[in-house]
C-alpha cells in the first residue's frame, strides 16, 4: 500500500526495528512530504524486505531524518527497492552495529534485491564511526553486496546511486562508502 506523511508530522521510535515490507507483485511506498519526519534514532535499525515486489521510500521533505542503521534487502527478502532524496537531510548512523558488522547503510547483503538511490537534491549524511566490534568489518555506506563465492564470478546483485544534485557526507574517517563488494556490482 501507500502511505504519506505530510506538513509536521513524524514517523518516530526509539531503540526499534522497522520494518518496512513488500509483498510479491506489489508495490509498497511511503512518502514524506512538506516538512514531514521519519525519525527512528541511531540506536535503531530500519529494514526494507520487498519480499518478491517493489518498496519505494520518498524523502521530500525539507526535514532531518534519522533511520539509524539501514540496511535494504536480504536474501530471504529479494525484490526491488527504490529510495528518493530531493530535500532535507537524511542522516544514517549504525550506532549499535547489530545486524551484519553494524555498517551505517548497507543494502543488499549477500541477495538478489536490487537497489537504487535516486537523490536530486538535499544531503545523505553516513556515520559508520560506532559500528560493530568486529574490526574487519566494513562500516559506513555499502551499496551492493552480493556473496562472495569460488564458483561464481558474475555480479550476484546490482545496484546504483544516481547523484543528479544535492551531497553525500561521509562524518568520520573510519567510515566507508562502498560502491560494490563482495559479488555485489555497484555502479
Amino acid at each position: 500500500g501507500t502511505s504519506v506523511f505530510r506538513e509536521n508530522s513524524k514517523l518516530t521510535g526509539k531503540a526499534a526495528r522497522v520494518y518496512l515490507a513488500g509483498n510479491a507483485g506489489y508495490l509498497t511506498e511511503i512518502s514524506f512530504l512538506d516538512n514531514a519526519a521519519y525519525s527512528v534514532g541511531k540506536d535503531s535499525i530500519t529494514e526494507i524486505r520487498p519480499s518478491g515486489g517493489r518498496v519505494a521510500m520518498r524523502f521530500d521533505s525539507d526535514a532531518t531524518h534519522s533511520l539509524g542503521y539501514f540496511k535494504l534487502g536480504r536474501s530471504a527478502y529479494n525484490g526491488d527497492i527504490d529510495i528518493y532524496l530531493s530535500k532535507g537531510t537524511l542522516h544514517v548512523d549504525g550506532s549499535t552495529g547489530l545486524i551484519q558488522g553494524g555498517a551505517s547503510g548497507y543494502f543488499n547483503t549477500d541477495c538478489f534485491t536490487t537497489s537504487t538511490v535516486h537523490q536530486t537534491g538535499g544531503t545523505l549524511r553516513v556515520n559508520g564511526s560506532d559500528g560493530a566490534s568486529e574490526k574487519k568489518t566494513l562500516k559506513g555506506f555499502i551499496l551492493g553486496d552480493g556473496l562472495t563465492s569460488a564458483a561464481k564470478r558474475e555480479p550476484s546483485v546490482k545496484c546504483v546511486y544516481n547523484l543528479s544534485g544535492g551531497t553525500v557526507t561521509n562524518e568520520n574517517t573510519k567510515s566507508v562508502f562502498v560502491l560494490g563488494v563482495g559479488r555485489g556490482h555497484g555502479e
